[in-house]
């Protein structure tokens, strides 16, 4: 369970550091905010990408085995970040670290769900997503500190000191035995990963040059190949055909995709127009993950007793009233306001996250629980990235500079109207997922 915490502690702590430090990166590097997005979202589409073939080669040759290199690989990532000095090479790093990352996204709710005693499934899976949370409560103000007093470069060492650390402690429990099963024959699944790589990546780039929508096309070409036949399938068909796993499924996806661009957006706001100081951003931002992480695991245990998917739909009400708070910021920036929208998020999200968890893997056989995670872990970084995608459509091309913060004003804003929208289409598939405790 302390390895799986932390395995899932690592990539939110980074992301969430991350954001703060962008403003100094794009300084250095003489990034735009555009390119800014590109580094967050670098990670996310290559992990988004992997997810599946990990997942499913960690059913078959077993998952701790693939969790534990998965924090190693990261650790290597982190610290090769360190000694980057321009944003191709930083963007190539952070793709690279999305690989590392996918492996211990795909394992490490499988591996709770398959440890967890009857009836406090819920309250681990809940403990679980709180160690998401806790890696995006310390993230902001750790980012900021490190950032203000040793420069950006000191998150990613931090980073590669804690990935040693979890692959160190889940380094005996890695060492399997012979794979259960037969490992499956991957063509299907790579086809899959470059089709999801391609969509993402194709789209992110369009707002440069709009022939890079080939691309996009082609990797839905991709895709659609990936499932022709009958065997190897990237996705398990038998897990769709459970209607409230795959509707909690949309729900999660829809639900990242309106969401996880506010950190990036705020990040920039704060510092950009608002003069903020890094450390200030960051002990600012943690408003919404510290409510995350202590509601979290009441929100599982609440999800054991009732329907998770009341407790999920009324989350995503409340993130979308977050959003609409935040979409009415202006060049004067109002602490107040940014602290309230947040507050909503935190307790919107920390009500939605671990009851969908719950409605998951609670329909998920055994033999399929990594499938299932890996699954729910697609859904979650795809709408991330898709999250990146909507926001590279508003976010300045131009350096940081005062011009760059006056437009990038009424583009957070449009950004978040559309983002509010969207939390209401994802409570129709929230609510039509029906019950799961029988």
């Amino acid at each position: 369970m302390w390895a799986t915490a932390l395995g899932s502690f690592l990539p939110p702590f980074l992301g969430s550091s991350l954001n703060v430090a962008l403003p100094v990166i794009g300084r250095e590097l003489q990034a735009t905010a555009f390119e800014l997005g590109l580094i967050v979202n670098a990670f996310l589409i290559a992990a988004a990408g992997m997810l599946v073939p990990l997942g499913r080669w960690a059913d078959a040759c077993g998952r701790a085995r693939v969790f534990t290199w998965g924090l190693l690989g990261q650790a290597l990532c982190s610290a090769a970040a360190i000694f980057t000095r321009s944003v191709p090479a930083l963007l190539l790093v952070r793709a690279a670290q999305g690989v590392a990352a996918a492996a211990t996204f795909a394992t490490a709710v499988a591996l709770v769900a398959q440890v967890a005693p009857a009836g406090q499934k819920g309250k681990l899976l809940g403990a679980n997503t709180a160690a998401v949370y806790l890696g995006l409560t310390l993230g902001p103000p750790t980012g900021g500190l490190l950032t203000q007093h040793l420069g950006w470069r000191s998150v990613f060492g931090a980073s590669a000191l804690l990935a040693l650390g979890g692959w160190a402690l889940a380094r005996p429990w890695g060492r399997e035995k012979s794979p259960r099963e037969g490992v499956a024959q991957p063509a299907s699944l790579w086809l899959f990963a470059a089709g999801v790589s391609l969509v993402l990546g194709g789209l992110a780039m369009t707002r440069v040059q709009g022939r890079f929508a080939a691309l996009a096309a082609l990797g839905a070409i991709a895709v659609v190949l990936s499932f022709r036949g009958s065997s190897n399938l990237p996705l398990e068909p038998a897990l769709f055909r459970n209607t409230a796993f795959t509707f909690s499924n949309l729900a999660a996806l829809i639900h990242y995709a309106a969401t996880f661009s506010v950190s990036l957006f705020l990040a920039l706001y704060l510092q950009v127009v608002g003069g903020l100081s890094p450390k200030a951003t960051g002990f600012l931002l943690l408003a919404q993950p510290l409510l995350m992480a202590l509601l979290s695991p009441v929100a599982g245990s609440v999800s054991d007793r009732w329907e998770p998917r009341w407790v999920a739909s009324a989350g995503m009400a409340l993130t979308a009233g977050g959003l609409l708070v935040l979409s009415s910021a202006q060049l004067r920036v109002s602490l107040f306001q940014v602290i309230s929208g947040l507050a909503l998020l935190g307790i919107g999200f920390a009500l939605f996250s671990s009851p969908n968890t719950h409605a998951v893997m609670g329909q998920a056989p055994t033999k399929l629980l990594s499938a299932a995670s890996a699954t729910l872990a697609l859904m979650r970084l795809t709408g991330q990235a898709g999250s990146l995608v909507l926001a590279s459509f508003f976010l300045p091309a131009s350096s940081l500079d005062t011009q760059a913060g006056k437009l990038l004003v009424p583009g957070m804003q449009a950004n978040l109207w559309v983002a509010s929208l969207l939390c209401l289409v994802g409570m129709v598939f929230s609510l039509a997922r029906g019950n799961v405790h029988g």
